[in-house]
């Protein structure tokens, strides 16, 4: 299977095909080489070689020639010898590449490849600096690549010798560790919310990891996010830490922030006398009890510090 339209036939020179009458060799006279659809090329006894008038390009982008080279010698005795070849002009399709997802922390990524059978794969890397190679395996590692954009493209060719048309994509590789997220939102230091609400900034694509601290350090909560607020609880009063870290669209885990420390506050206790919350009256009753000689109200407990613990974010 060839792409040549001109393709070059080659042979060895005959022995004598035949004998005379008087039991002599008679010597090769001339060779004719047929070949489908093309007029018979007929040749000196001393040839070995010829190239064919350009074949027609095939409708179909393939056609297969029959062909026959028969020795002739002087005594009109001929051999022959015959064969067949494709000719093959059909570019193939890009090929099938699954490229790796992008970013991507990987120096060395992996192609994998499909394609026609018995097809050569050349691919190239353009960007910081450019490589590029071949192979006729089903996977091939690109690397090492660099930081930043890097051009990717993948053709094919035939066992023919046609080339196709590229498969390509960009791959960008990150390995810098991303900052701490930014707490922007964290409880205040004493509150009666049970439920307190936390806000931080990050890397787009990033996916953060957070625990929850309780008063001895230990992590009495922890969990994965893709959102930029959480609210927490409800929670018991006690003191609490939140730490965070981010891991990039690439895959690479940053700093921890935090912890932001706060307590919850145990709730007040119900008004004496069954009066309302706000401390008015009850409708019917009588004047409010006299608070001559009545202790003050304990002032709540400031939050707690947290031991530290270790991060297992």
């Amino acid at each position: 299977m060839s792409n040549d339209r001109t393709p070059t036939f080659t042979w060895t020179p005959a022995d004598p095909v035949g004998s005379s009458p008087t039991g002599a060799s008679s010597p090769i006279a001339s060779y004719t080489l047929k070949v489908d659809d093309l007029d018979d090329i007929v040749l000196p006894p001393d040839a070995t070689t010829t190239d064919l008038p350009e074949l027609p390009a095939p409708p179909s982008g393939k056609e297969s020639y029959g062909w026959e080279l028969t020795a002739t010698d002087a005594g009109n005795n001929s051999a022959s010898v015959t064969g067949e070849f494709t000719l093959d002009l059909a570019a193939p399709p890009a090929p099938t590449v699954v490229f790796p997802s992008s970013p991507t922390n990987a120096r060395d990524p992996v192609l994998q490849l499909q394609g026609v059978p018995g097809a050569t794969f050349n691919w190239t890397v353009t960007g910081a600096t450019t490589r590029s190679g071949q192979t006729t395996a089903a996977a091939v590692a690109i690397g090492p690549l660099h930081d930043g954009a890097n051009g990717i493209q993948v053709t094919q060719t035939t066992p023919a010798g046609n080339k196709g048309g590229s498969a390509g994509a960009t791959i960008v590789v990150d390995t810098v560790a991303p900052a701490p997220p930014g707490l922007v939102v964290v409880p205040p230091a004493n509150s009666l919310v049970s439920t307190p609400l936390l806000a931080w900034t990050g890397e787009p694509g990033a996916r953060f990891e957070w625990e929850l601290l309780g008063s001895t350090g230990g992590v009495v909560g922890s969990g994965a996010t893709t959102e930029t607020t959480i609210q927490l609880g409800p929670l018991g009063p006690g003191a609490y830490g939140f730490r965070i870290r981010q891991i990039d669209a690439a895959g690479n885990p940053g700093g921890v922030a935090g912890p932001a420390l706060f307590s919850i506050l145990p709730p007040p206790d119900p008004v004496a006398g069954g009066g309302s919350p706000d401390g008015a009256a009850s409708a019917g009753a009588g004047p409010p009890p006299s608070t001559a000689g009545t202790p003050a109200k304990p002032t709540p407990t400031p939050a707690q510090k947290i031991k530290p613990a270790t991060s297992n974010v």
